[in-house]
């Protein structure tokens, strides 16, 4: 199995797939991962390729290897991979609200922003892709943060 990861928290989620498959390759497509993570994975016999991916071979939609920029080629069945992501939206500069470095409102626990009476949850505040559903319990937490600070506010 392999798992390509540009993105960032490599490890973290390579130590899931392992519990999937112990015969798994970490590629980076040419971007660095902590040294330390990378001996962790690598003492469990996990390989990670940092070197840009060149092609991916199939037949019929069926994974067979990886071709590295380096020249490597490793047979693989399998994998996952984790997309990268960006923030769609603006709404959150519209409001001089502080942003993280992926364009993202940054929050608290509750959904507070920077800005007073400006509150922020799902996409717009949380790394995509996120789901429906904790999209809504973010939204409902929310709300709830929002009746609570109006009335204690108001008292």
């Amino acid at each position: 199995m392999i798992y390509i990861n540009e993105a960032g928290d490599v490890a973290r989620t390579a130590k899931i797939i392992f519990n999937f498959s112990n015969d798994l390759v970490v590629a980076t497509n040419g971007y660095e991962i902590k040294e330390n993570e990378k001996r962790e994975l690598e003492n469990k016999g996990i390989n990670v390729i940092t070197d840009k991916i060149k092609e991916m071979k199939g037949h019929n939609g069926v994974l067979n290897s990886v071709v590295f920029q380096n020249g490597l080629e490793i047979e693989r069945e399998a994998g996952f991979i984790t997309p990268s992501s960006y923030a769609t939206n603006t709404i959150g500069q519209g409001f001089s609200c502080d942003l993280d470095e992926q364009g993202l409102i940054v929050v608290d626990h509750f959904g507070r922003t920077s800005e007073k009476n400006v509150y922020a949850a799902g996409d717009a505040a949380q790394p995509a892709p996120t789901e429906i559903v904790l999209s809504e319990a973010t939204g409902i937490l929310v709300a709830i943060t929002i009746n609570s600070d109006i009335s204690i506010e108001k008292f």
